[in-house]
């Protein structure tokens, strides 16, 4: 075995900066050799070169395609650099497009399109055999064919399978719906083919490597997202005048996520001290009326990541909220934003405000690296405790710089990764 085994990523996703799933994968790879690496995505993006140099990409329109057209097996693109022709922009796949309101029959049909669009898919297969992989990483989502697709690949060449678990799909309660019903009986015995084929299950975060635990006997670990972002040393740069500290908020604000209410009445508190929340995302879906000026929220829009480091540089309080609504409560119990990691390196003061029983919030809270406000009746007298205590802020920004250094290192969580993946081919040969 060489140093690298060639390993073979199945997601949704491709190697990215800038999605939050894509630059989290592309994290674990920063020490590992590209040239063992190929992966096969699905979701119209432009992939990075960084860590990996040969992709298949083939669309949710390609696959209906070829659904349709059972003979005509030449759709998929292979890509191998930068300067290759016709790599894909960022565009919404069927998915996105038609799920938002028939999510179940959506996702069922998606699966169906999909089994029809692999049988007999040579062109594939062909560039799985001239990259010989040793090892497959699968990224499941709540996609059942890729679960499918990772244990044939596994049967055909003998080799392992280590899933990246980011999501809580298999772990969440059963809705209303007969469609819903019949998809997640579906997915869940997919899902545990998948784990019981599996040789290794890789945790975002900690709360959902323990749950996940509880139900599977097979080797976990946790590598936590890490961040490329680097602190501005100059802490005393930073305004220590209450009418000029800055507080920004950089992330999902779609309603889908619910933080619209939260982060209004974050900004509310803040107006009372003359104050605004500063806010830069590159979502479209948001309520316009509850994010404004007159709740003390400033809408700035989208921004490049290196942008975003300079605006970090400036400011005081990196803010994270939650939804409080019983639903979202449920539905996001495990959501561990990739936001998180940038929060504790950046150099900025972390405020979180949301319910303990999201892992995000009670993260924050454990490991005192925030000011955390966990119940509506609390955000007033934390945001004063903040403004009137520049001891505690520092401590608090050394707190979550040190837990950054342990959990969110990308450099070490990289080193992590490379010795799982040794080991589980190790085993295997």
């Amino acid at each position: 075995m060489s140093a690298f085994p060639k390993i073979l990523v199945l997601s949704h996703t491709c190697f990215s900066k800038s999605d939050a799933m894509g630059s989290t994968l592309q994290s674990y790879f920063l020490s590992y050799d590209k040239e063992f690496v190929a992966q096969f995505f699905i979701k119209k993006m432009m992939p990075s070169f960084d860590v990996c140099s040969n992709y298949f990409f083939l669309s949710d329109k390609d696959a209906f395609k070829m659904a349709i057209t059972p003979f005509y097996r030449k759709r998929g693109k292979i890509f191998t650099s930068k300067k290759d022709d016709d790599l894909p922009s960022n565009i919404n796949s069927i998915r996105t497009v038609y799920t938002t309101k028939h999510r179940s029959f959506a996702l069922l049909i998606r699966n169906l399109v999909w089994n029809l669009a692999f049988f007999n898919y040579k062109k594939f297969f062909k560039w799985v055999d001239e990259f010989s992989p040793e090892v497959i990483l699968c990224q499941p989502g709540d996609f059942p064919f890729l679960f499918k697709l990772a244990i044939k690949l596994k049967k055909k060449y003998e080799i392992p399978i280590i899933i990246h678990q980011s999501e809580t799909y298999y772990l969440k309660p059963y809705k209303k719906g007969l469609l819903y019903k019949i998809y997640r009986k579906k997915f869940n015995k997919a899902f545990k083919e998948l784990m019981d084929n599996s040789s290794a299950s890789i945790y975002l975060s900690e709360a959902i490597k323990e749950d996940y635990d509880k139900l599977f006997n097979l080797p976990s670990y946790c590598i936590m997202k890490g961040s490329t972002i680097v602190a501005d040393s100059d802490n005393e740069s930073k305004s220590t005048d209450n009418r000029k500290l800055s507080f920004v908020y950089a992330g999902n604000i779609d309603n889908s996520v619910g933080r619209a209410q939260s982060l209004a009445e974050f900004g509310k508190e803040l107006l009372k001290h003359d104050l605004f929340l500063d806010v830069y995302s590159s979502s479209s879906d948001y309520d316009k009326d509850v994010l404004c000026e007159k709740n003390g929220i400033r809408f700035h829009g989208e921004v490049t990541f290196d942008e975003l480091k300079i605006i970090l540089s400036k400011t005081d309080f990196i803010v994270h909220v939650e939804s409080f609504e019983p639903d979202k409560i449920i539905d996001l119990k495990y959501a561990f934003s990739t936001k998180i990691a940038d929060m504790l390196a950046c150099g900025c003061c972390p405020f979180v405000y949301g319910p303990l029983e999201i892992s995000s919030i009670s993260y924050f809270y454990n490991h005192k690296t925030a000011f955390v406000a966990k119940e509506k009746k609390e955000l007033g007298s934390a945001i004063k405790l903040a403004l009137d205590n520049p001891d505690l802020v520092t401590s608090i920004k050394n707190n979550a710089h040190s837990q950054f250094l342990s959990f969110h290192d990308p450099i070490k969580n990289s080193k992590l990764f490379n010795h799982i993946v040794k080991n589980v081919v190790k085993k295997v040969n």
